[in-house]
């Protein structure tokens, strides 16, 4: 009896608590809501996470190491694939305006996702880089587990993401 109900406790700690203060590490509130480019319209997203960071660089070096994929540097046009590894991954360029904002998009039987990237001035020499996944997942076994599946490869991407493009624009 002790065993499931802290094993019920631990469930409704991450649900209610961690899961969602993960989904918006590092924003303030007004980024949380704020439309992005690349989000649904129709509000049928079944998970959304924004997160972001404050890099003290230009815009144009941020974009340059977000657009720097394990080293092969691309160039990002609509309708072409992400390079390199990842682009097994599926994503596909959906949008792009260069030193603003990129959004890829993803889809599949039972899910649809959508990443987006926006960097905002703060001033000559500090940004904002902001980066929202929304997910849809088809209500059946596959989207359920794909589901799960994202939200903790969309966090870790998402984190080591924010941190490198930080790190590597800052020097």
């Amino acid at each position: 009896m002790k065993t499931r109900m802290l094993s019920l406790t631990s469930v409704a700690a991450y649900v209610l608590v961690i899961r969602p203060s993960l989904q918006r590490w590092g924003t303030t509130i007004v980024e949380r809501y704020a439309p992005m480019p690349g989000d649904d319209p129709s509000g049928q997203a079944k998970t959304k996470a924004t997160r972001a960071v404050t890099v003290n660089a230009p815009s144009k070096d941020v974009w340059a190491q977000l657009l720097d994929v394990n080293g092969f540097v691309w160039e990002p046009t609509v309708g072409t694939m992400l390079p390199g590894r990842l682009a097994g991954m599926g994503f596909t360029v959906a949008e792009v305006e260069p030193e603003k904002n990129l959004v890829l998009i993803r889809g599949g039987a039972d899910h649809a996702l959508t990443r987006s990237a926006a960097l905002h001035a703060l001033s000559d020499e500090r940004t904002r880089l902001v980066i929202r996944t929304s997910a849809w997942t088809a209500p059946n076994a596959r989207g359920g587990l794909f589901g799960l599946y994202m939200d903790i490869t969309d966090m870790v991407a998402t984190f080591r993401l924010l941190l490198l493009v930080k790190r590597r624009s800052e020097r």
